[in-house]
């Protein structure tokens, strides 16, 4: 009767968890906050990745030629220009997606 009981017991448990995680998991994902920060975390990777690629092509042209500093100007506005793209588009994400939560909410 004791072993019966543990083992329904421990199935019951099991089953327990599955649904506090299945629950977790669904709050984690709908909540804007986490969401957002997601999306910042997600920002500044491409930041930092977008900033790697522009002071290795810096760091690779003044090698290759001489007059370096209007290559570097060159690279440094591209990479620039890259990095205002990337944070628009981001930008861009985040306002689509506050706009489809609110189309939800309304809908």
């Amino acid at each position: 009767m004791e072993k019966e009981n543990k083992k329904n017991q421990k199935e019951y448990l099991k089953e327990e968890r599955k649904r506090i995680f299945k629950l977790v998991e669904q709050a984690l994902n709908l909540d804007p906050r986490i969401k957002q920060e997601k999306a910042d975390e997600e920002a500044e990777i491409l930041r930092v990745k977008e900033a790697k690629k522009a002071a290795n092509k810096l760091k690779y042209a003044k090698k290759e030629d001489n007059s370096a500093q209007e290559k570097e100007d060159k690279i440094k506005a591209e990479a620039e220009e890259k990095i205002k793209k990337a944070q628009e588009k981001e930008e861009r994400k985040i306002i689509n997606k506050k706009y489809r939560e609110t189309v939800k909410e309304l809908g």
